[in-house]
């Protein structure tokens, strides 16, 4: 290399900075230490660290430059890889979801990722620096912790386990948290992954309570039949037999008595989904305005009702006696809760959800109209409110509730597509919000026709019965001789077939959807349309789980009729369906 410029081997990027630094050699100045890389013959880069020293001449000035330069590249490469291992591990770290913490022999955070700043609700990182682990925990779990710490700094690794943590602001929430010893400047520490498990923990208990209400449904569903068909062999007969004799003080029990197990057999129903439901398109602020008496006759006069309904609320399409009642036990409930009076707020509103807002109370996206009602009473406490929704669960005093309501209330929301949501504190009131869909646009409201003893009377129709149970047969059979009905009667499928044959007329068919011989009622009902295209559908049962009631209700010529039922309700639901239309109660 004799001959040769020095700086022609040295990269064009720090040829100026070597330069320069040569530039500084003096006599005051004669000795200069730089790094540099250099490229050798063979076209390799290597990195050396140089000592340059100035000889001077007689006269000062620079004779020439010793230079003694050290090989340091291995030493370069292993820095820039701690760099680029520091970088990627600061990446991870911070890019983590779940919350990082590192804490001393002493418990004091001496670091915290992003993610830990944001599940706890700090406002700067500083806040959570030097601060207690045990701060961070729910007072009720912090004995438990301090002994986990003291086994994590004798070498052992803790697995993920649940517990209650507690936050800048004092709120706690549902997490999961694992514990490892760890390295921080030479010192034996503390490391700490954490994550909020609140969404995972609602969904959990929304996986109990569905369950709950399926275990509810599959015992309902098994017995609702043949209970609603006693019952309405007993309701039935009482009513006939109260219109022959003289004896209204013995009949009328049995028909309360057998009012209120139809009543209990519905609730039951209602909060396992199983309840069939008669949509029609309405307005919220009609039913609260329609409501308005009977709700200011339940409460006090120390409690105050305030209205607050939204201009041009979307139309729903749900059970409106369903909404009705739904509404009148939350108005009952708030009315317990403020024995002393207090004000009962009731809201409506239009809300569009997006897929976020949907996901939070667990339905699909799209357009709801929300049914508020708030009180200012006592509240529910954390405990209280985690079990308001589950069937026979209540705080009143034996014979005072059944601890239905709001079963039922969660039922129906569910079942008609939406949610029921409640918020509620000690000492701050109860907030309880229904969620229905919009109706479809393209849907007006519900019309219902003229009420009124003549809108029920018989007109010289046919009523063909098909009842396999023969004293539910003849019960609807008299109850409909009573009705002005001229009435055949069959107990199977195939029987009905040959009398729809033999007769040149018969206005409504009138059959159980659950009949023996291979044919239910539904294919029955298609049979006879096919031989007499004109015929009307009553299908009637006491299942709880026959979705065939709820498709073919207000479908070509075709309504439902649910067991056990009065002698009124029967003659509304064949007016009903021979006319084609609703009768107004």
């Amino acid at each position: 290399m004799l001959g040769i410029n020095f700086t022609d081997h040295i990269p064009a990027v720090e040829r100026g900075d070597v330069k320069r630094k040569i530039a500084m050699l003096s006599a005051d100045n004669p000795v200069v230490r730089m790094e540099h890389w250099i490229k050798l013959p063979d076209g390799e880069l290597r990195c050396l660290l140089w000592s340059n020293r100035a000889i001077f001449d007689d006269a000062g000035k620079i004779a020439e430059i010793q230079a003694i330069g050290r090989d340091i590249t291995e030493s370069k490469q292993a820095e820039q890889a701690l760099r680029d291992s520091e970088e990627r591990y600061r990446l991870l770290v911070e890019s983590s979801p779940d919350a990082i913490l590192v804490a001393d022999t002493n418990r004091k955070i001496l670091f915290a990722n992003s993610a830990a700043v944001g599940l706890f609700r700090a406002e700067r990182l500083d806040q959570l620096i030097d601060l207690d682990l045990l701060d961070l925990i729910s007072p009720s779990g912090r004995d438990e912790v301090d002994e986990l710490i003291v086994e994590i700094l004798k070498g052992k690794i803790q697995p993920f386990t649940e517990r209650r943590r507690l936050r800048l602001d004092g709120t706690e929430f549902d997490s999961e948290s694992r514990g490892a010893p760890f390295s921080w400047d030479g010192k034996v520490t503390v490391l700490i992954i954490t994550r909020d498990i609140t969404g995972r923990k609602q969904a959990e208990a929304q996986l109990r309570r569905s369950q709950k209400m399926e275990a509810v449904g599959q015992l309902t569903g098994g017995i609702a039949h043949d209970f609603n068909n006693l019952l309405a062999i007993v309701l039935g007969n009482a009513e006939l037999l109260g219109e022959r004799v003289d004896e209204d003080d013995l009949i009328e029990p049995v028909i309360r008595a057998a009012t209120r197990g139809a009543e209990l057999t519905q609730k039951l129903l209602a909060l396992s989904h199983q309840q069939p439901l008669w949509p029609k398109t309405f307005g919220l602020n009609d039913v609260i305005d329609g409501m308005t008496g009977v709700l200011r006759r339940t409460l006090s006069e120390a409690i105050e009702i305030k209205s607050i309904t939204a201009e041009d609320l979307w139309l729903v399409k749900a059970d409106e006696s369903q909404v009705e009642n739904l509404m009148l036990n939350l108005v009952i409930n708030a009315r317990n809760a403020m024995l002393d009076g207090g004000i009962l707020t009731i809201e409506t509103a239009n809300a569009g959800l997006d897929a976020a807002q949907a996901l939070e109370i667990d339905v699909a996206p799209g357009n709801y109209v929300t049914l508020t009602i708030t009180d200012t009473g006592n509240g529910m406490s954390p405990d209280v409110l985690e079990h308001v929704l589950e069937p026979f669960f209540t705080t009143r005093e034996v014979g005072e509730g059944s601890g239905l309501g709001l079963s039922m209330a969660y039922g129906f929301a569910q079942q008609s597509g939406g949610q029921l949501v409640i918020k509620s504190e000690v000492g701050h009131g109860t907030t309880v919000r229904l969620y229905l869909p919009q109706a479809p646009q393209d849907e007006d409201r519900t019309e219902t026709g003229d009420t009124g003893v003549r809108a029920l009377e018989a007109r010289g129709e046919t009523v063909l019965v098909v009842e396999d149970e023969q004293d539910m047969r003849q019960i609807a059979v008299s109850l409909l001789h009573d009705l002005g009905y001229q009435v055949l009667q069959a107990d199977h499928g195939a029987a009905a077939i040959a009398t729809l044959k033999s007769e040149p007329r018969v206005d409504l068919l009138l059959t159980d959807l659950v009949l023996p011989g291979g044919m239910s009622g539904s294919e029955l009902a298609q049979a006879g349309k096919g031989s007499h295209p004109q015929i009307n559908i009553l299908l009637m049962s006491g299942y709880a789980d026959e979705d065939v009631a709820t498709d073919y209700h207000g479908a070509d010529n075709i309504e439902f009729l649910r067991k056990p039922f009065t002698k009124d309700l029967l003659a509304r639901s064949v007016r009903e369906a021979l006319d084609g239309k609703e009768i107004a109660i």
